[in-house]
């Protein structure tokens, strides 16, 4: 199941555990050709920006398939295709959850653990994600919605 996009590139969506919410995702992966041996977990940003952000993040995790990178994009929980709404008890926990299932996922398809593009408050979830953890991954981000403080974030460059 998936559909393959022109230049070879292969969209599957499927399903993500956060702590026992389904999180949509979808997977973009070269149909043939090397594949890198980290994938990118890319993390959106949240309400309104989110809607402005999908086709970019959608076009970003294409040109990454199309690199030989496996590129991971998620909806959180309570957002998107994802289960739940805003009136789930600690949804933060949740969204935090559905990206470390999106790491763990993508660490098992690649052969190392991926790294992390995080907007705006996709950042800031991702370097809570990574708190705590010893996964050797790296996270850019751009324009935090909160001061991130992780040894893990890479600012963007500007």
């Amino acid at each position: 199941m998936g559909d393959t996009i022109g230049d070879s590139i292969v969209r599957r969506p499927f399903w993500l555990d956060a702590l026992g919410l389904p999180a949509s995702a979808w997977i973009h992966y070269p149909e043939t050709g090397p594949v890198r041996p980290r994938g990118v977990v890319i993390c959106p940003p949240l309400g309104f920006e989110y809607i402005h952000a999908h086709r970019t993040l959608l076009h970003l995790a294409d040109e990454l398939a199309k690199a030989g990178f496996v590129a991971l994009r998620l909806d959180y929980p309570g957002t998107g295709d994802s289960a739940g709404d805003e009136s789930t008890l600690a949804l933060v926990s949740h969204w935090a959850a559905s990206i470390s299932a999106g790491v763990e996922a993508l660490a098992e398809i690649t052969s190392k653990s991926p790294n992390l593009v995080g907007v705006r408050a996709g950042a800031s979830l991702a370097s809570q994600s990574l708190a705590n953890r010893s996964w050797g991954i790296r996270l850019l981000g751009t324009d935090s919605a909160v001061n991130v403080s992780s040894e893990n974030f890479k600012p963007w460059p500007r």
